[in-house]
């Protein structure tokens, strides 16, 4: 009985001796002010980790050191100042400490439960990395020095066991194209470290190749590992059940439609990738999916195996297409905005719509426009230049499914397209146009995602040509203003002459082929992929417009954190342009530099490489501005880098103004590039002068600049503000004149 009671004293007396020394250092542990019973973590640190870095395992683990936020530390100095001063007004020192108390959400305290969850989040980590020795263990204390509270976390890692011996069991009757495939995806092998999400990936991998190639059933069990810890190494045991492989037996469509016009079963049917006696293949439904979503017509779709209508058997299952429409007729009149593909401009106007998405019950799409627009507002506004404008209307049609050859669908879009627009003075362009396209998507594993094949018909007829040409010559001061002015009009003045002459239907016609590969995650705010295009288009059998026409750009976007974007740009073009004297290059297809979406230290159309041929000042200021804004350029090269942040959601301030914040964004680029040889005659009809590629190499303009935006619906809003720091043609001063452009969208 002694020994008995002798024992409970023992161990009471070593319970008060714990607990009074977790007493005593949680005495020592630095208190918080915002919260009394409880201990900020300052820092977090780890020991003993070779083989990750600590940021990898302070990202793992749920126990984070206080990060406050700058408001919050200001806000911290300024009270602790003020709570200093014995003159300072109390009211004011119990306001900011009110405040300072309401950001408490930015404290991190210590929790031991979730200190012992992180302890065996590392330990996990590191078993599953083939280190099944690993020991893990952390102590909270106080850091005397820093005046601090440090959670650490130590770590003895040990050896890590490499993989002896790998067995699998079930795959045995596949035949020899998925065998190649399932090696394909081989990510663990005999000798190497064992990785236990490597091995979930491999598994993953070889599942979704079983389930595209008919093995709708196929699956695994868990892994079995068995650990050698004498020998430090791992033997691993995998078993599928691939079941048999299965066809597919009926497919059914379910049309949530509404009220509104059913698109027609062989349209439907035509964009499935996937028919009734083909094999299973969970690849195949996916791209059905999205071409059935590529459509317009549907606001949702869904393919999935269901029994409901046909029974399963064990060879076959059936599929149920879930189709929910979208409102199919539409009405809008409104403001709009748009960008112009040779200025590089916006341009904000008024505009009437009718759209139908199923006018013919196969998925086509017609609109009827009517608009009016203001061309280039960012001149305007910030270079008070007069306003161009332009009146158009016309019809819009998409038929999304044309043709089928072989696996590759066809689809056609179309346009009839009048316009009027006011080039310069009284000299107007009136536009009839009547494109073709044919698009197609190309496989997935190909470089280029769509390629389109254009036919582009026009009639353009430079109206009140006599009367502008007329007010030119009025201005000519000299035989040299005069040789000048005839040489800026030529361009027009050879398709005016063509017009009165045969009086054509047609004055134009293009044929070109465009590739397109899209990678981006989001078109409209992309933050990771790539968009190439690569075009060409030129004369056509019959018309005034006699040239051939090259260009290639290339976007990429990188998502260095989740606040930071760093995106790069590269774009080349070149104009051949034959029988100059009796033809001419339609103003859509020069190319022009300067502007929002070009070298930003210019303004839009006023960028050019002048060798050989410079605007003479003595010259008609009317002419010049002529020359600068409506006669473009034949080559043209042009690199960005910018950098692109938001701010996030800030938790330190309400909810009105976060959400505002939120979706704030701030760019800082640096721009390169130019337009080289203007497409302006001699009195030879021919070029001024031909360049070299020391010219192309010294005719680099060069600006950086910032740009302050906001995300809306409709895409990102930005104002920004561009510096030339290098102007080839000596005349600007680097950083002296700032550039402002309006800019709807990032600038690629």
């Amino acid at each position: 009985m002694w020994f008995q009671r002798f024992c409970f004293l023992l161990f009471g007396l070593l319970f008060w001796a714990t607990d009074s020394l977790s007493i005593e250092n949680n005495k020592k542990l630095f208190h918080s002010f915002y919260h009394p019973d409880l201990f900020e973590i300052n820092k977090v640190v780890f020991k003993g980790n070779s083989f990750v870095s600590s940021e990898k395992l302070q990202g793992l683990i749920s126990s984070k050191p206080t990060k406050k936020s700058l408001p919050h530390r200001a806000l911290f100095f300024y009270y602790e100042n003020v709570a200093r001063n014995r003159a300072a007004p109390k009211l004011l020192a119990s306001s900011l400490k009110s405040i300072v108390l309401s950001l408490a959400n930015e404290i991190s305290f210590f929790k031991e439960p979730l200190a012992e969850n992180d302890k065996q989040t590392i330990y996990n980590f590191y078993f599953q990395n083939g280190f099944h020795d690993v020991a893990v263990d952390y102590r909270f204390y106080p850091d005397s020095i820093e005046k601090i509270n440090v959670l650490e976390f130590s770590i003895s890692e040990g050896v890590q066991y490499r993989v002896d011996f790998i067995a699998v069991q079930g795959l045995d009757s596949l035949s020899p194209e998925v065998e190649k495939e399932i090696r394909s995806v081989k990510k663990v092998s005999v000798g190497e470290p064992f990785n236990e999400e490597l091995l979930a990936e491999e598994l993953t991998a070889i599942r979704v190749i079983l389930r595209n190639n008919g093995y709708f059933y196929a699956d695994f069990l868990s892994p079995r590992v068995v650990i050698d810890t004498l020998k430090k190494i791992d033997s691993v045991y995998i078993e599928f059940r691939t079941g048999k492989p299965v066809r597919i037996g009926h497919i059914n469509f379910i049309d949530s439609v509404g009220n509104q016009k059913r698109v027609g079963f062989n349209v439907k049917y035509n964009n499935l990738d996937i028919k009734p006696g083909d094999l299973f293949s969970q690849k195949k439904l996916l791209s059905s999916e999205i071409n059935l979503s590529s459509l317009g017509t549907f606001e949702l779709v869904r393919i999935d195996t269901s029994s409901a209508f046909h029974p399963f058997t064990d060879s076959t299952i059936n599929l149920a297409v879930l189709l929910n429409y979208r409102k199919l007729r539409d009405y809008g009149v409104g403001l709009f905005t748009n960008r112009t593909t040779a200025e590089k401009a916006i341009n904000i106007g008024f505009e009437f719509t009718i759209s139908d998405r199923n006018i013919f019950g196969g998925a086509q799409s017609a609109s009827f426009f009517l608009r009016a627009f203001g061309i280039d507002i960012s001149r305007v506004i910030f270079e008070r230049k007069s306003l161009e404008y332009e009146f158009q209307t016309g019809v819009n049609f998409l038929q999304p499914l044309l043709w089928i050859i072989g696996n590759t669908r066809v689809g056609l879009s179309s346009s009839i397209l009048y316009s009027r627009r006011k080039v310069f003075g009284s000299l107007q362009l009136n536009t009839f146009t009547f494109p073709l396209k044919f698009s197609s998507r190309l496989p997935l594993w190909t470089y280029f995602n769509y390629i389109d094949f254009d036919f582009y018909f026009e009639r353009q007829v430079p109206k009140n040509f006599a009367t502008a040409s007329q007010s030119f010559f009025s201005n000519a001061n000299s035989f040299e203003d005069s040789l000048r002015i005839q040489q800026s009009i030529a361009i027009f003045g050879n398709l005016d002459r063509y017009i009165n002459t045969y009086h054509p239907l047609l004055t134009t016609s293009i044929f070109g082929i465009n590739f397109t590969g899209d990678t981006r995650d989001n078109p409209l705010i992309p933050r990771r992929g790539r968009l190439t295009n690569l075009s060409f288009d030129g004369y056509f059998f019959f018309g005034m417009a006699k040239y051939y026409r090259f260009n290639f750009s290339s976007r990429w976007f990188w998502d260095l954190t989740n606040f930071f974007v760093l995106g790069a740009r590269v774009q080349t073009g070149y104009i051949y342009w034959f029988d100059k004297k009796n033809s001419f290059v339609p103003f859509e297809r020069h190319f022009f530099a300067g502007g929002a979406n070009s070298v930003r230290g210019w303004a839009s159309r006023q960028l050019r490489y002048f060798k050989g041929f410079r605007l003479d000042t003595s010259s008609s200021a009317i002419v010049n501005s002529f020359l600068r804004d409506f006669v473009g350029n034949s080559t043209l090269f042009e690199t960005s880098l910018e950098a692109r942040f938001r701010f996030g959601r800030p938790s330190y301030i309400g909810k009105t103004f976060a959400d505002i914040l939120e979706l704030f964004t701030v760019t800082l680029f640096f721009d390169a590039g130019n337009a080289y040889q203007w497409l302006i005659q001699n009195e030879k009809g021919d070029y001024y002068v031909k360049y070299t590629l020391g010219d192309y190499i010294r005719g680099i303009a060069c600006a950086t600049g910032f740009g302050i935006g906001f995300i809306t619906p409709a895409g990102p809003f930005f104002l920004d503000v561009g510096f030339p720091v290098y102007d080839p043609n000596g005349e600007k001063r680097a950083f002296a004149s700032p550039v402002f452009h309006i800019r709807l969208g990032y600038a690629f």
